[in-house]
């Protein structure tokens, strides 16, 4: 029975001649040749030339990576038809430098309108030339200047004649060189600096620097304030301050007088590093009403640089006044304005 079953087997039987069925294969993709490039070209994500989804150059803007090498290019990738020598290939982004070189046969397309495609056959070549910077920059640009960095940047911008790198301003100021990088860079959108790609700044409007700073900046918010009373008056605390042992910086209309002659101040305003140290060593009162010292914890260091000392008096360098004057209580955005005069007729004094 197992025999016979064996020889009526067709699988088995061995009289009969051994056939394999061929192997199945998978039925080919169509693929877009050369001839077809104009309406088949695929757009492809950046991360793989290959299973990737296709990109919408509109809606997937901020998806297209943007290099110094290149424009925001999105890769292209394409079969290989007859007459093609390229074959599957991916193109990455390209500079104009980089797509100005002659005998170099390359294949790009952009979402701003950059554009090489080389036929073989037909003979065809396609060229346009779109954008040479982002249109749609990230969005981790600069946008105000607050903040210890971009305080001490704009200081270090505004109190330095250009022109000037911004290498040789890290170097000068020891700010750090990426974040003068960014803080020109939201000046130069504003129009307050004239700034050339890849090149120094030739020029810097350092009075509308300031009135910019000072529309993210303020005396009493920026810093920590706080309020103290000195019951002997301003004299005296001006007297204790000429023989005083911590380090101090006066702004506000205290310190403007020193620079021009305005109306008397009401109130001293003062940069210390330890605000209880001092008024122990000044012998002030805190109150909640009626004070007339007001003690600053600087919201960075770079507030005390350019400190000069001005008739006994030690203050904060002009742009750093300024700043406090136009953003401070009362009357002092008016004194600020006339200690803007001032610096425009004593540029050299205080602009190194």
């Amino acid at each position: 029975h197992h025999l016979g079953h064996h020889l009526t087997n067709p699988t088995t039987d061995p009289s009969r001649p051994h056939t394999r069925r061929p192997p199945t294969t998978p039925p080919a993709m169509p693929t877009p040749t050369d001839q077809h490039l104009p309406t088949r070209l695929a757009q492809r994500s950046p991360r793989t030339a290959r299973g990737a989804r296709r990109l919408d150059p509109v809606r997937d803007r901020r998806r297209v990576p943007w290099r110094r090498r290149g424009v925001g290019a999105v890769p292209v990738r394409w079969g290989a038809g007859r007459g093609s020598s390229a074959g599957c290939r991916r193109c990455v982004p390209l500079s104009t430098g980089t797509r100005s070189v002659d005998g170099i046969r390359r294949r790009y397309v952009d979402t701003t309108g950059n554009l090489r495609l080389e036929v073989s056959a037909p003979g065809i070549l396609i060229s346009d030339s779109g954008a040479d910077r982002d249109p749609w920059p990230a969005d981790h640009q600069l946008n105000s200047l607050r903040g210890r960095g971009a305080g001490a940047a704009v200081r270090a911008i505004i109190d330095n004649q250009a022109p000037f790198g911004v290498r040789q301003l890290a170097d000068i100021t020891g700010v750090p060189a990426p974040t003068l990088s960014r803080v020109i860079v939201l000046l130069d959108r504003e129009g307050i600096v004239a700034r050339k790609p890849r090149g120094p700044v030739p020029n810097v409007d350092w009075q509308g620097a300031i009135r910019r700073w000072a529309e993210d900046y303020g005396q009493l918010t920026s810093n920590r304030p706080t309020m103290l009373l000195d019951p002997r008056g301003l004299r005296a605390t001006e007297q204790c301050l000429a023989s005083a042992s911590f380090k101090y910086a006066a702004t506000g209309a205290f310190a403007a007088r020193r620079f021009s002659p305005l109306a008397p101040a009401r109130t001293a305003s003062l940069y210390v590093e330890d605000p209880i140290e001092a008024a122990d060593e000044l012998n002030l009162r805190e109150v909640d009403a009626g004070a007339n010292v007001v003690l600053l914890e600087p919201f960075d260091p770079a507030v005390l640089a350019g400190a000069t000392t001005r008739d006994g008096l030690t203050c904060v360098a002009p742009s750093q006044l300024a700043v406090d004057l136009l953003t401070g209580p009362g009357r002092e955005p008016s004194q600020g304005e006339a200690l803007l005069e001032w610096m425009a007729d004593n540029e050299s004094v205080w602009r190194s």
